[in-house]
């Protein structure tokens, strides 16, 4: 699976923390369009963002600009129409779907899945809508990143393979779960009697006038003005994934502005509906929370509310190694932002948020620093990585460190492309950081057995039974490690 997030992928749903030297330059208050316009330049030129951007207050644009390529060999520029994945942002688009029903009084957030879904015996009958809304449903993303590019016939067929009522354990914790939005989509489907790419063109798409959005793969595939996916390496990316309803979507800045109308203006559904999305969900009468970096959230119909300088706002972004994508909106202020990029892992989408928040609070706001991720990277350019990890090893520790998903995440796309001693390097380092992470102990004991260095991935996986020592999976691992190594005696 790509990185084990025990939210992810989470979600998912991907932060970075954001922090302002006080020694850099500070930019001076002018024009706020003048003021964006140079954070974004700045973001641009140092590799933190390639892609469109539009910010809205009180409804009324302030800016929309595009940075970038769609694609590097042609050269051809991105701009407003240009087509982008947008990833786990669809999750607000299939809660929509289900929010449009239950007004037309065809379903009940309350229901049981059971009622739309009998054929799916493997899921707990006590799963109900507002269970998948608000992923309080206890069913694990492990099967579903099982799946080589699935669809959502994929999911339905593997679910169908599981033992009766074996997955998911309602209104325990907050779990993450893009099976439980893949659930929803096939929800809408039943209900409406439709396919859920039809229900989206027909009901939301077509009465907001979003002629640049589409589910269609062949229509995005084909598409004249669509950007090109690339990591934060560089290299170019693929993600061949079919799934509608968690994410699925392809989209404009432009189109994704008539969402964000659609949404402030009630045109799909009315304010008291729309309300119960933006509303943290509850779990055994305490508010959902969860922690991404250090900041704090909870998730409603689609939404993440959380709080920042006593300010309300919603969000959600989306992540592939090639795309990432944000909707945020301060429902204090009422400024909105949609950020869209195709050079997935280099946004600085935190660092570029702060700013901006800044500049529209009539603040001077400051340069902001250059992630982690993209240090390293630009460090790879001119040093080799045993230079890198000696960089790491100077300046991180307890006191200051990234969250584990940062260096995982890059660890991952390291991977994926060839390069697994930098890899495992940068996993090492993860592990030192956080040694009780059972995420941080996985993907080095997987990249160990991929190497075929059995006596370190045993060490790792010994550890791993340690703080899970009923783990099914690491248990069969270490079998299976015993007998490569018994072969090589």
């Amino acid at each position: 699976m790509k990185y084990l997030f025990t939210n992810l992928l989470i979600i998912c749903i991907l932060f970075t923390s954001c922090s302002i030297n006080s020694d850099q330059k500070q930019i001076q208050k002018n024009n706020p369009a003048q003021q964006l316009d140079s954070l974004i330049t700045y973001s641009h030129n140092n590799g933190m963002f390639n892609g469109s951007i539009a910010i809205l207050k009180n409804d009324t644009l302030v800016f929309n600009q595009s940075y970038g390529y769609v694609n590097k060999n042609s050269k051809n520029k991105i701009n407003a129409e240009t087509i982008f994945y947008i990833a786990s942002i669809s999750k607000q688009f299939t809660a929509m779907g289900i929010m449009m029903l239950q007004e037309k009084g065809l379903l009940d957030y309350d229901d049981s899945i059971d009622k739309y879904l009998p054929e799916l015996t493997s899921i707990n009958k006590n799963i109900t809508i507002r269970n998948l809304l608000q992923h309080t449903s206890g069913i694990s993303d492990r099967m579903y990143y099982q799946i080589k590019d699935p669809d959502n016939q994929d999911v339905v067929d593997k679910l169908k393979t599981l033992e009766d009522s074996s997955i998911g354990n309602p209104n325990k914790q907050f779990s993450y779960s893009n099976t439980g939005y893949v659930l929803l989509a096939l929800i809408i489907e039943k209900v409406s009697g439709t396919t859920i790419g039809d229900f989206f063109q027909k009901e939301i798409f077509n009465p907001l006038d979003m002629r640049r959005t589409t589910t269609s793969k062949e229509k995005f595939a084909t598409d004249n003005n669509r950007a090109y996916p690339y990591n934060i390496l560089g290299l170019a990316s693929t993600y061949n994934s079919s799934v509608i309803g968690p994410a699925g979507i392809y989209s404009s800045v432009n189109d994704l502005i008539k969402w964000n109308s659609g949404i402030r203006h009630n045109k799909l559904i009315s304010s008291k509906t729309m309300e119960l999305a933006f509303t943290n969900g509850t779990i055994e009468g305490k508010e959902i929370s969860y922690k991404l970096g250090n900041d704090e959230f909870g998730y409603g119909f689609g939404w993440s509310p959380f709080v920042k300088n006593n300010d309300n706002y919603v969000r959600h972004d989306g992540s592939t190694e090639g795309y990432r994508s944000l909707i945020q909106k301060n429902l204090s202020k009422n400024i909105d932002v949609i950020l869209l990029t195709n050079h997935g892992g280099a946004l600085a989408m935190d660092e570029i948020t702060y700013g901006i928040d800044q500049i529209l609070e009539n603040q001077i706001y400051v340069k902001p620093n250059i992630p982690l991720p993209n240090k390293i990277i630009n460090k790879l350019h001119q040093e080799d990585i045993h230079t890198v990890v000696k960089m790491l090893k100077e300046t991180l520790n307890q006191d200051n460190k990234p969250d584990e998903r940062v260096l995982g995440r890059l660890g991952y796309t390291m991977q994926n492309n060839g390069k697994i001693q930098e890899a495992i390097e940068l996993y090492k380092i993860n592990l030192e950081l956080y040694p009780e992470s059972t995420n941080c102990l996985y993907v080095l004991g997987e990249v160990y057995v991929s190497e075929k260095q059995y006596e370190l991935a045993k060490n790792i996986y010994d550890r791993f039974l340690k703080i899970t020592p009923n783990s099914k999976y690491v248990i069969e691992k270490l079998k299976l490690i015993d007998n490569e190594m018994g072969k090589n005696n």
